[in-house]
């Protein structure tokens, strides 16, 4: 390799313009950047001040003369420089210390992993219960209001459902699958008001799936309607083998779906046996229920795609260092080669990986 110079250095920048740019945006501190802005705008004052007025008898003013008088390349250059350092320092200054807002602190903390998922933050259950019906709707609002993880919002919702009807416990499922074939999956099972949200998780592992039209929440996915059973062993859409497995007595059920603001069904809620009373779910519980269904389906859209934004964010991220990875190994194939399969191991999160190159001449 032979000797690098300044002025070889130098004629390389001057040939790769794009490489410059990218080492700037990159690599460049403020204060380069700032020399560079102030070099820039005192080459234009001096271009401008150097051009000669036009005579007095002209009788075209500054602002006449500047309107009508084309542009030089000269000047659309170094406006167009000026610009890009402009975007380069407000990328920069974005880059290490982001948007001053809340929801850019909660991204990073995504980001990085730094979160931790926290129950419900609410009152004594006793101090809820002496609330009017439109107080403990209000608090109980707040209390979702903020979350974006979006198990800890289901967990929350059912409990706070659970306050609001008087029941005993609840479930939630989501929807999943393609628009052709969508399905159930159990989010969140037999969720009570003290219950911890490891207990009531249920991860890929154990979860229950039901097709759309199948049993009691299967029914109301496909046809979005409320179903309010009060003896479910009655009903033959009940699945009386959840109660043999677990041992607990289901009396009633009232099922509802959650429904996004395009009116699409994206999970359904369950609670079940009313405490007080014949277990039986009322009228009024139906209309509590349903209208706090209308802000937590708000809630669960904001959160799935709050989270899907953080996957995407994270998946970009991953494919930017990649490109960066390939273009700065360009001298040796084979230290490439592994870079590209150790990157796509940790893209594709899988065990093994291989290259194939294609030669120009096949001899057998």
């Amino acid at each position: 390799m032979g000797t690098l110079t300044e002025e070889s250095v130098g004629q390389y920048l001057k040939e790769n313009p794009g490489f410059l740019a990218s080492w700037f945006v990159d690599h460049a501190d403020d204060d380069t950047l700032k020399i560079l802005a102030r070099k820039l705008k005192q080459d234009a004052i001096s271009l401008r001040n150097s051009r000669s007025p036009l005579p007095p008898e002209s009788g075209l003013s500054a602002v006449e003369e500047r309107a009508d008088s084309p542009r030089s390349s000269s000047e659309d250059s170094l406006s167009t420089d000026q610009s890009e350092v402009k975007k380069i320092q407000n990328y920069t200054t974005f880059s290490k210390v982001g948007r001053n807002s809340i929801t850019s602190m909660i991204f990073r903390k995504y980001l990085d992993g730094d979160r931790t998922r926290r129950a419900s933050v609410k009152k004594d259950l006793d101090d809820l219960r002496r609330m009017s019906e439109e107080e403990l709707f209000m608090e109980l609002i707040r209390d979702i209001a903020s979350e974006l993880d979006v198990t800890v919002l289901c967990h929350k919702i059912l409990q706070n459902v659970s306050i609001l009807t008087n029941s005993d416990r609840g479930s939630m499922f989501l929807v999943r699958g393609s628009k052709e074939n969508k399905y159930l999956v159990s989010k969140l099972f037999d969720v009570t008001e003290s219950s911890t949200l490891e207990q009531s998780i249920h991860t890929e592992a154990n979860e229950i799936i039901v097709p759309f039209g199948v049993g009691i929440a299967g029914n109301v996915a496909k046809s979005r309607e409320a179903i309010n059973i009060n003896d479910v062993y009655a009903d033959p859409r009940f699945n009386q083998e959840v109660d043999k497995k677990t041992g607990y007595r289901t009396h009633s059920i009232l099922s509802m779906p959650i429904l996004n603001y395009e009116g699409e069904v994206i999970g359904v809620a369950q609670i079940i046996n009313k405490v007080s009373g014949n277990h039986e779910f009322t009228k009024q519980d139906e209309e509590l229920f349903h209208k706090y269904l209308t802000f937590c389906g708000i809630g669960i859209t904001n959160a799935q795609l709050f989270e899907m934004s953080v996957n995407e964010f994270k998946r970009n991220q991953l494919l930017l260092h990649l490109a960066r990875g390939i273009f700065e190994e360009q001298s040796n194939l084979e230290k490439l080669v592994q870079k590209i399969m150790l990157d796509a191991q940790d893209l594709l999160k899988c065990e093994k990986c291989s290259v194939y190159l294609l030669e120009d001449s096949f001899e057998r």
